[in-house]
């Protein structure tokens, strides 16, 4: 049996390296400094047109939801679910944030209360887990000072869901 090689050689042209001391062949542009200044490319600096500031625009301030029940975790759970089947995410931002913590909600936190809880389908995901927690459970953890994971066996796909739960000054929040 016969085996075959193949070898490939590599064959460096003394031409085209840079310790021959000779320029590049035709054709090859020398490399630009990737760091050069604009009047150097011919180009002018970008026109400022107004103020700046470093973290552009504050958020824009939204208006507060109507007054949600975060007493206990049984009624956090049942305003999460009131919220999901309305969509409101200014409710749903207020269940993550409670008004000692962030006093005036702004945009920011309707985005994220959106992306976390309404965005491609996840109200869907949520209404399976808020239809599957223990009712008993959050009422144990309803004296807990601190935050508490309670977890819910969803089943299916969804496995189980841990939720967080904390008691801070002005009622539960949703972590």
């Amino acid at each position: 049996m016969i085996r075959r090689v193949s070898l490939i050689l590599l064959v460096m042209l003394p031409a085209c390296t840079r310790s021959s001391g000779q320029a590049p062949g035709p054709g090859v542009a020398p490399p630009r400094s990737v760091v050069t200044p604009s009047a150097a490319r011919g180009t002018a600096p970008p026109l400022v047109s107004g103020p700046m500031s470093p973290l552009g625009a504050a958020p824009v301030r939204v208006v507060e939801p109507s007054p949600v029940d975060r007493s206990t975790p049984r009624a956090l759970v049942a305003a999460l679910a009131a919220a999901l089947e309305e969509r409101d995410a200014a409710a749903l931002a207020r269940l993550r944030a409670g008004t000692h913590e962030k006093p005036v909600l702004d945009q920011h936190d309707l985005d994220r209360a959106r992306l976390d809880f309404l965005a491609h389908g996840l109200d869907a995901h949520w209404k399976r887990v808020v239809a599957a927690v223990d009712p008993a459970r959050l009422d144990r953890i309803s004296g807990a000072t601190g935050p508490t994971a309670v977890s819910v066996d969803v089943g299916g796909a969804l496995g189980s869901v841990s939720l967080r739960f904390e008691n801070t000054q002005d009622g539960w929040v949703l972590r």
